[in-house]
């Protein structure tokens, strides 16, 4: 909650604080009773079923409180509850590393691990969200790639569900000391993977900003040359006018020093028949 008010708070809907009350107390309600069919589910497939649909209702309530688009609030909450899982994930592997045992009763005996791990982190999960996450929501949010990348998270939350989950919480199975490496090499590839999608995201969208620029600066180049030849083409005619003008003028002259009312007017005549 403190993650997306920070990040997310100039894009909330009004009235701002009875929407982010009633998000909260929506969220807290429901992650409440996911949590206890949690606990009673015994089967991984259930137990990733039921994370599934709660990630949608947590998606539902934040596109309804915010004013991005539900693709777009299904990868903001897809990537919050995978830096969720890691957490925890890692606090049992130290708990591990600590006890050489795995908690029995995870949700309690981690949870100071858990809490001071957060605190450590969450400078890191804000950076993350605030220089790289809202610039490419920001930057496309008029385009349809939110449409497909929100499956990787989803796909990250699969394996680890259906996966790591199951295998970590069997002592028999749990990677030794000489492995320890493993959780930090899988919460590592998870969020360097979201950091380089984000950024080719990014890259993108300034790709195509630029292409976008060019291409008016060369509509504006163009409309430039066709003023310019547009106006070298009147100072010709200009000129040609002025130079026509030059002859009348002699002419008329001509015929005025020779005394020859009658010849000038012929020549006014032949002339004006030549103007519009």
């Amino acid at each position: 909650f403190l993650l997306l008010i920070l990040v997310f708070n100039d894009q909330i809907k009004s009235p701002v604080i009875p929407m982010v009350l009633a998000g909260i107390s929506l969220f807290v309600a429901v992650s409440f009773w996911g949590g206890r069919i949690y606990l009673v589910l015994g089967s991984p497939l259930q137990r990733f079923l039921l994370s599934i649909i709660s990630t949608f209702i947590g998606v539902f309530i934040f596109s309804g409180a915010c004013r991005y688009s539900f693709f777009q609030s299904f990868f903001i909450i897809a990537v919050i509850k995978s830096y969720s899982e890691n957490t925890r994930f890692l606090s049992s592997h130290i708990y591990f590393l600590i006890t050489d045992k795995l908690p029995e009763h995870a949700i309690l005996q981690i949870s100071f691990i858990t809490a001071a791990l957060t605190l450590l982190t969450f400078p890191l999960i804000w950076l993350f969200y605030k220089k790289i996450m809202r610039p490419a929501l920001d930057y496309t949010v008029s385009l349809s790639v939110w449409q497909i990348i929100w499956i990787i998270p989803v796909c990250n939350n699969a394996i680890f569900t259906l996966i790591i989950t199951p295998e970590v919480s069997m002592i028999t199975l749990y990677p030794g000391k000489e492995l320890s490496l493993i959780p930090p090499l899988w919460v590592l590839l998870t969020f360097s993977t979201y950091v380089i999608l984000l950024k080719m995201v990014i890259d993108i969208s300034q790709n195509a900003q630029l292409q976008e620029n060019l291409h008016l600066s060369e509509i504006q180049i163009a409309a430039q040359q066709k003023r310019m030849e547009l106006l070298q083409h009147n100072i010709q005619d200009t000129s040609r006018f002025r130079h026509d003008m030059r002859h009348h003028f002699l002419a008329i002259e001509g015929f005025i020093n020779d005394r020859d009312p009658e010849g000038l007017r012929t020549y006014i005549c032949k002339s004006m028949q030549y103007l519009p």
